[in-house]
């Protein structure tokens, strides 16, 4: 299939590997578009490959980290051996619904075999905002107001009389952007004997944004190790926690943008200042400097996966794995609105919005694995097994208003009860899978995939799909009449062909059957509860297919000094 392995030298001198995985992987791997869904450190990217493939679910490729999956964010690169992009469906197949959009396989560093080995990593960057726009200055704005009143036989604002006298004004662009500053440090030990390895490490990061108050923390620690016990017994386990924290007022920079530079920052008694009663004169865009310092926006996330294989060898051609994962997330927002006489539109309430959010996931694979070579001359390989995972999400939020005090703002001291809301959720996903993998001297190559996936946020109907796959691929390097003196100039060459078709499950939850709320109306003198329908039942939905076809060519040039693979494809989404 379209597999291209990312070489970790060449992402982590390319400096956008200093500030985004998600940006330095779409930088140097082709069809890999990644976009952060704003420019806040530790913002969520988005990361497709070949496109997005989808428009009424998620598109999103596949992160798996050593075979779970993962967020970018929550990854430290010092602490990653390889990158590997699966593009085709081919290639991606064997992941079923959960590699439609494509699958980024990531290995984390294991140890080796010697004396312990201490690494210390150090990085420093800085960021600044480009590309900023020059805005008006006081003087500027003022005179053109007056033109453009004057024009319209409108009273100009007699304060503006002479434009020249008001000088530079505020560019409040300049007051809210900063230079950022990102430093992130990691240590790791790593070692082990000729049965036994392990590789422990620790991260910190610290970045503020180029936007004043908004900053990010992020805390790593990981510990993975393998066992030989014996002969035919191994067992490998995978420890990673993280902890981040993401601080940012209430800002636009848009509202940084038409806010008037005739407006101080604050008035000569130290408060907020506003726009005048006047809209015409002085705009109604509320002071963006002091709602960015008033009002706090935290978010605190904890994440915790742990995995252990245990790999049973029956004899040197088959094998049995079994894995079994574990994968808990926490994270708790927290926001504060201070009461406040804003201009032109006052705050007259103080208001405090917390939730709290969990999702723990359970994942237990298990699978054999076959390969022998038949005659020294027929090679054979089959994967065969199954895999069942299960989510379970609930959240708790409420929003309290009007406190006696703006630094004490517990819960339990607000006087008016805004809201209150909860729910859960789950879904659960069982696979069955095979892979056969066949190789006549290394020349003629066939890989085939099937996969049923049975998934619960389908209806009992349509709840199972089967997914297939199969690629041909040609070394014409390998034939006898190759030209074997050529080799400085090409050294390999491979045809390859394949097509296949993956599901797409991320629909979200319980689509298939009707939802209701309650909700409380006057009937009468009193109220009473009702059962709202909110969505209407769609027993008919079903999985989302992406049928795509892929044409390659791979070779290895001037001694294999350079690699090209060139790809041409067809992606169908199908039933979105």
């Amino acid at each position: 299939g379209a597999i291209t392995t990312v070489d970790l030298g060449t992402l982590k001198s390319s400096g956008a590997a200093s500030t985004s995985i998600t940006n330095a992987l779409a930088g140097n791997v082709a069809g890999i578009i990644g976009m952060q869904q704003s420019g806040a450190p530790g913002e969520v990217s988005n990361f497709w490959i070949r496109g997005i493939s989808t428009f009424g679910a998620n598109a999103n490729a596949l992160i798996l980290v050593d075979g779970f999956e993962r967020s970018m964010n929550e990854l430290n690169i010092e602490d990653i051996e390889s990158f590997s992009v699966l593009k085709d469906a081919s290639a991606t197949a064997i992941y079923g619904s959960r590699g439609a959009n494509g699958v980024v396989m990531i290995t984390s560093k294991r140890g080796v075999e010697g004396a312990g080995k201490v690494t210390v990593n150090a990085n420093w960057a800085v960021q600044n905002a480009t590309k900023v726009p020059d805005m008006l200055n006081a003087a500027q704005y003022a005179a053109l107001s007056n033109d453009m009143l004057s024009n319209n036989d409108d009273n100009t604002n007699p304060y503006w009389a002479d434009p020249s006298l008001l000088g530079a004004g505020t560019n409040w662009l300049d007051e809210m952007l900063r230079t950022g500053v990102k430093q992130s440090y990691s240590v790791s030990y790593s070692g082990g004997t000729e049965k036994a390895h392990y590789y422990v490490s620790g991260g910190f990061l610290d970045q503020s944004g180029i936007v004043e108050s908004v900053n990010y923390r992020r805390f790593n620690f990981q510990a993975n190790s393998d066992a030989q016990v014996n002969k035919w017994l191994k067992f490998t386990t995978n420890l990673t926690f993280s902890t981040d924290v993401k601080e940012g007022g209430s800002y636009s920079i848009g509202d940084a943008m038409k806010a008037l530079p005739t407006q101080p920052v604050k008035n000569e008694d130290g408060s907020w200042s506003g726009p005048g009663q006047e809209a015409q004169w002085y705009g109604s865009i509320r002071n963006p400097i002091g709602t960015l310092h008033m009002m706090t926006n935290e978010t605190k996330g904890y994440n915790f996966l742990a995995n252990i294989t245990g790999e049973i060898t029956f004899t040197k051609w088959l094998k049995l794995k079994s894995t079994f994962g574990y994968d808990a997330k926490f994270w708790f927002a927290d926001n504060f609105t201070p009461a406040y006489n804003w201009k032109p539109n006052p705050v007259e309430e103080s208001s405090r919005y917390k939730s709290d959010n969990k999702s723990f996931t359970y994942l237990w694979d298990n699978y054999f694995v076959f390969d022998h070579t038949f005659a020294r001359k027929h090679r054979v390989g089959v994967m065969a097994g199954s895999s069942a995972q299960w989510n379970n999400y609930d959240y708790l939020n409420a929003q309290k208003n009007i406190f006696m005090f703006d630094n004490i703002h517990e819960m339990d001291n607000g006087e008016k009860m805004y809201s209150l809301g909860g729910s859960q959720s789950d879904w659960a996903l069982l696979s069955l899978m095979a892979r056969l993998n066949y190789s006549y001297e290394d020349k003629y190559l066939l890989t085939a995939t099937v996969r049923r996936d049975g998934s619960s946020r389908f209806g009992k109907n349509n709840r199972w799909g089967t997914f297939p796959s199969v690629s041909l691929a040609w070394r014409i390097s390998q034939e006898n009449w190759f030209p074997k003196d050529n080799n400085f100039l090409m050294n390999d060459l491979k045809l390859r062909v394949g097509y296949g078709v993956t599901g797409n499950q991320e629909i979200g939850n319980y689509g298939f059957v009707a939802s209701y709320n309650t909700g409380v109306y006057p009937f009468g003198n009193n109220n009473s509860t009702a059962l709202v329908s909110t969505t209407l039942s769609n027993p008919n939905i079903h999985w989302e297919e992406v049928r795509q076809t892929n044409f390659g060519v791979d070779m290895s040039l001037f001694n294999s000094r350079v690699n090209l693979s060139l790809d041409a494809y067809i992606k169908k989404t199908a039933d979105m």
